[in-house]
């Protein structure tokens, strides 16, 4: 899985999606996201409760994401 990581001080969530939804339109490329709202594992969408999840739950997101094909995932970090 690729990981693409979004920084800076304004802009980090709508940048995330917007680039999760131009890597879902790529012909054979599925992407999940993880931002300060919600995280997206190709199947499910949720709201994690931090801004940057622990590392645990990042483990479970992530290897939720490969199990549903997620070829990438988009990540404020």
């Amino acid at each position: 899985m690729r990981f693409w990581g979004i920084t800076g001080t304004n802009g980090k969530t709508t940048v995330t999606w917007i680039l999760a939804e131009f890597i879902n339109a790529a012909e054979g490329r599925r992407c999940g996201y993880v931002t300060t709202v919600e995280a997206n594992t190709g199947s499910r969408r949720f709201y994690t409760g931090y801004t940057t999840p622990p590392l645990n739950q990042l483990k479970e997101i992530f290897a939720e994401m490969e199990a549903n094909g997620c070829t990438d995932c988009v990540m404020e970090v």
